[in-house]
């Protein structure tokens, strides 16, 4: 009975690879530049939002100056989102298409 759960464990536990020289790491070791935009985009996010109702409470946007905030702001939560999925922000997505998240992302928070 054990060592049938050791043979399990060993091949549960090894590195999953890809080709000869690509292998899946750890959620901690991989990508942690991307990580860190998605962070900082949330965070974005969420203090533009929050400045955001303010003004509005405050009655210092117009309608169109209102939209064009929602706009903006859910076009970054959109990113947000698809990048805080498992395959995103876990790093085991494809090379050119954590590149394509990394670019629709920043496309987003400028």
């Amino acid at each position: 009975m054990y060592d049938d759960l050791a043979v399990y464990n060993q091949f549960d536990y090894d590195k999953k690879g890809v080709s000869d020289n690509q292998f899946w790491t750890g959620y901690y070791s991989s990508r942690p530049d991307f990580k860190r935009q998605i962070k900082v985009a949330s965070s974005e996010y969420y203090a533009a939002s929050k400045l955001h109702a303010k003004m509005v409470i405050n009655n210092k946007l117009s309608d169109k100056e209102i939209n064009e905030v929602l706009g903006q702001n859910d076009a970054l939560l959109g990113e947000v989102s698809v990048c805080q999925h498992h395959d995103a922000v876990a790093g085991t997505s494809m090379q050119h298409v954590a590149n394509d998240y990394q670019f629709k992302l920043a496309k987003a928070q400028s």
